[in-house]
This record gives structure tokens, sequence and C-alpha cells, in this order.
């Protein structure tokens, strides 16, 4: 990896994403992804009439990098100043009409008729499309329907992924407006007003409802409790047996395991992750923990809202009433539109591809059938028909070089861009309020400056979720490792996404090194109430394995106690 060169795609600023690819991608992933990423970000960002056309994705060694790409008017611009700006407002009709819907978006609310598409029309039916795949057994075909089910599996994933962008910006400006006005107030500090927005979503926690139900279930039968947690199974044999139970439970169980059980345990974006039910000991540890744990008692935030709205002048208490509400009301898609969507669907193309490498490792064309993963979508397509394309040690060796590849020696950014935003103040009042929303919201998910860690022994970031927490430290380097994280580890990750949800009820605290407050670790640490600092920019490499950790949610300190 050192020896490698790495040179930007295209003229830009590209940076390092690895909160979409925490680790290289797959050819196959790298194949499908960019297209419908890109089309679903673009159709985000137009009905809020946003600068930004849409985020532009690559792949540089199976590394996934992002630039911002503006409307195609200011991108012509090569040297930004007021001249040059009021000339491109004046010249583009696109750049016009964008300005022109942007004024008016808190007057029409656009994020409320996304959020009613997505809960009324686009999650159901992407559910309904995920459950029909997922009834299809593929080990069961033969090469010709392998075939099929994998292309029906592709074109429900590159659907996923182009929906789970399109909904990209809906809860982005609700939350980044209230956030602004605030600030402005001077009510409260970001992180105060984001705890409020725990709970806010029916499913932050993923799929807890499904899980409550199993836990409902289990305390109900006592047969069930003892199946739980029996100590002389395996763990796939211990979900085997509460599954095949007869009653509520096992009834419970199997609907929580088809719900959960292909979602990728990763960031949800490569063939690659391990799917969860290929995690057994971590899905069996989620049960427990959650049977484990008493009803907490508590609020939902509503008297810290009422603390904080006694802070705020009181001619714009209605207007924080209401920017409140419609931040609460959108908060739970950031999560959702990942989780039934490409999270889902990439699992079920994952299942497809190996129950093709079984069949392909029995014939000696693959040496595992995990490996199949590792081909492009035509090389895999060829292998099932005929056995034509890369060999088996090809195979093995592009699985070696991902798993070895190193983040150290990959560069955060490359290439540079002369593009600087447009000055809030350059923008009408109703078009100014809404960009500064995005930007603020953009902002706090990014995290601000690198904190300087120069003491050995305390870890500094940004206080996301409040609360001290000391246990064991479990550094997680790639989300295959999630089987190893323990009820009240302390997660050390570079940053966590939506599919690593399963194991957050386990944990006491977690520390990422990359991500702001509203990054996906800082808002379900909040969600769960556990203490979070994130933005620790070298955390894995200096909180050590298995080491005790004490984490201040509240100074953004994570101190090492032995190591």
């Amino acid at each position: 990896m050192a020896s490698l060169r790495f040179e930007p795609p295209s003229p830009g600023r590209w940076t390092l994403d690895t909160g979409h690819f925490p680790r290289p991608v797959t050819r196959f992933s790298a194949e499908i992804f960019i297209g419908p990423a890109i089309d679903g970000f673009r159709r985000s960002t137009e009905p809020y009439g946003l600068l930004l056309d849409f985020v532009e994705w690559a792949f540089v060694h199976g590394w996934g990098y992002s630039c911002p790409r503006p409307v195609p008017a200011l991108r012509e611009i090569v040297a930004l100043d007021r001249k040059a700006w009021d000339g491109a407002v004046g010249s583009s009709v696109e750049l016009s009409r964008r300005l022109a819907t942007s004024m008016k978006v808190f007057e029409h609310k656009p994020w409320r008729a996304e959020e009613s598409t997505w809960a009324q029309r686009i999650k159901p039916a992407m559910i309904d499309t995920h459950r029909r795949l997922q009834a299809v057994d593929p080990s069961r075909l033969d090469a010709d329907g392998m075939l099929a089910h994998l292309e029906r599996c592709v074109r429900s994933l590159r659907v996923a992924i182009r929906v789970h962008h399109r909904f990209n910006v809906t809860p982005v400006v609700p939350v980044g407006d209230l956030l602004a006005h605030v600030e402005e107030w001077g009510a409260a500090s970001e992180s105060e007003v984001l705890e409020l927005l725990p709970r806010a979503g029916p499913d932050g926690g993923g799929a807890s409802r499904h899980l409550a139900a199993v836990v409902k279930a289990v305390q109900e039968e006592s047969g069930a409790g003892a199946a739980l947690f029996a100590t002389e199974l395996a763990p796939d044999g211990v979900l085997a047996a509460l599954r095949s139970h007869a009653g509520p439970a096992g009834a419970a169980t199997a609907d929580y395991l088809d719900m959960i059980g292909n979602w990728t345990a990763g960031a949800g974006t490569d063939v690659g992750e391990a799917r969860l039910i290929e995690l057994p000991d971590v899905l069996l540890e989620t049960i427990r923990t959650a049977a484990r744990r008493r009803d907490e008692g508590g609020g939902d935030g509503g008297d810290r809202a009422g603390d904080m709205r006694r802070a705020v002048p009181a001619p714009s208490r209605a207007l924080f009433d209401e920017l409140l509400g419609e931040a609460r009301s959108v908060h739970g898609l950031r999560d959702e539109r990942a989780l039934y969507c490409d999270v889902w669907a990439n699992g079920l193309t994952r299942r497809a591809i190996l129950a093709a490498g079984e069949a392909l490792a029995q014939k000696g064309s693959v040496e595992r059938p995990d490996h199949l993963v590792e081909a492009g979508y035509v090389e895999m397509r060829a292998l099932i028909s005929s056995g034509a394309g890369p060999s088996a040690g090809e195979l093995a060796q592009r699985a070696l070089a991902r798993g070895e590849a190193d983040p150290e020696h990959v560069p955060v950014v490359l290439g540079e861009t002369s593009h600087r935003p447009v000055p809030i103040a350059w923008l009408p009042a109703g078009a100014a309020r809404t960009e500064r929303a995005f930007r603020t919201y953009l902002a706090a998910m990014s995290g601000g400056p690198e904190a300087n860690n120069a003491d050995g022994e305390v870890v500094r970031g940004s206080g996301a979720s409040a609360g001290v927490y000391e246990g064991p430290a479990r550094v997680i380097r790639d989300p295959a490792e999630l089987d190893r994280v323990q009820g009240g580890d302390v997660l050390v990750a570079e940053a966590t996404s939506p599919a690593f949800n399963i194991v957050v009820g386990l944990v006491g605290a977690i520390v990422t090194e990359r991500g702001g407050l509203l990054s996906h670790a800082a808002i379900v640490a909040r969600e769960f109430a556990i203490p979070a600092v994130v933005g620790c920019s070298d955390a894995m490499k200096r909180i050590p394995d298995g080491g005790r950790v004490r984490v201040d949610g509240a100074t953004g300190e994570a101190t090492i106690l032995v190591p």
C-alpha cells in the first residue's frame, strides 16, 4: 500500500470518505455504487435549491473518495468574487431557478412531503422488495436461476442506493435550521440542542420494535428464557433453538432475524461486508443484553426542551417550538434510509453471491465461497455461467490485498480546488437561511479541527453524548470484527454507520476518530444514552485493544487507565 500512487481522479479536492467506505471496496461495489449515488444525490438537492449540485465519488485503489460539485454555473467560475457571482446569477437559468426555490423552502417545507412519501410509500415498497428477494433460497437454484436471481438483486441494489441518496437532504435542512437559530439566540450549545432529538425516529436503534417484541416474549415464557441463556450451545445453535421455540417467542425471534439478518455489518455499502446473520455471536449478545436491561425511566427530552425554550428570547419561543417539531419529525429518516435501502440490499446481493460461490468452490473455481465477492459484476456472471474469468488464485489475492490494506498509508485529501463557498451574505434572505441550515448541519456532522492529543494518557475529541463510563476498549478496525464486541465494552472505531446499530446496545461508550456532533456515532450514542467522544484523530493508534478506558462525554476526553 505504501508504494501505491494516489492521484486525484479528476480536477477538484477529493476527500477520503470513510463514512461510506471504511475499507477498500470490492470491484463489484465500485462498479455498482457511483452512478445511482450521484443521481440520487442530485435529486436530493433540487427541491431545496442548494448551491451544491451533487457529491461525486471515485475509487482509488479501492478507497472511496468524494468531491462536492456545485451547480454548473459556479463550477465555471475560476475566481469567485461579487462581480463573477452576479454575472452567474444573471446568465444562468438553473442558478436563478435554484435561488428562487431556496428562497421559498421554509414556506413550502418540502421535507414534510418527502418524509410522508418515504414513510407511506417508499419504505414499505423497499421492505416488500427485500422480503420477496429474501424468500428465494439461492442455494437451491441452478446456474441460470442464480444468474437471474443475482440480476434481480443487483437491480434492487441500484434502486436502493439511488433512493438512499435521494433523501440525503430531507433530514438535514430542518435540523440545521434549528441549530443555526439556537446558536443565534445563544440559548444552548449544539450538543445540548441535539440532545433533544434522540428517540424522534421510530427506528433510531435499528428494528428496535422487533427486538423489543423478542425480549417481551422471552420474559413471559420461562422455557424461552432458559433457551436464550443456554450455555451448552454455540450462538447459532441458541438462535436456532429460539427461532424454533413454540409460541410468541419463536415467532418474534424469527421476525427479528428475518428483518435484520441480511443487513450488512458495516457501512452498508459493500458486498464484501458480512451480514449480521454471519455474526451469530453479535445477534445473540444483543438479545441477551436487551433481555437483561431493566426498563429505563427518564423522559424524552421534554424537560430539557422546556429549559432551552426559556433561554430563547420570548418573541422567538413560538419559532423555537416550530423548529424543534420540524427537526424531530424528520430526524429518524437519516438512519432509516440506509437501513431499509442499501444496507439490506447489499446484504441480499451478498447472500446471492455467496450461494453462487458455494457452487463454484465445489468445482474448484474459487478457493472459498466469499472470494466470489472480489469479482466484478461481468466477471462474476462469467464465472457462474461458464467458469470463465479470474482464477481462484487471483480472487484470493484480491481478498488478501483488501484485507491487508492499511489506512495509515492512505492520504486523506487528493488534489486541490480554487472554488470557495459563496458567502451567505451574497444570497437573498430566504436562500441565505436555507444555505446556512445546510452548511450548519454539515459542519456538525463532520466535526471541528483536530484536537491536540499531546497528553499520552488522554485522547481528546468532541463530547457528543454526556456521561462518564469506564470499561475495556474494543478497537474495531473492520466491520467483520464486530463479533468481538462484548457487553460493557467501549467501542473504538474510525467511524460508525447505521449497520453498527446492532452492537450499540451492547457497549457502554463510543470513541471514534472521525465525525462531529451529527455523525452517526454521536446520534446513536444519544439515542442509547451512553457517553461518546467523536473526532479523536488518533484514537485507534493510542487506545490499546483490551485496555481500560474512561470516557467522559461532556469534556470530550477518553483517558487510558490501564494499557
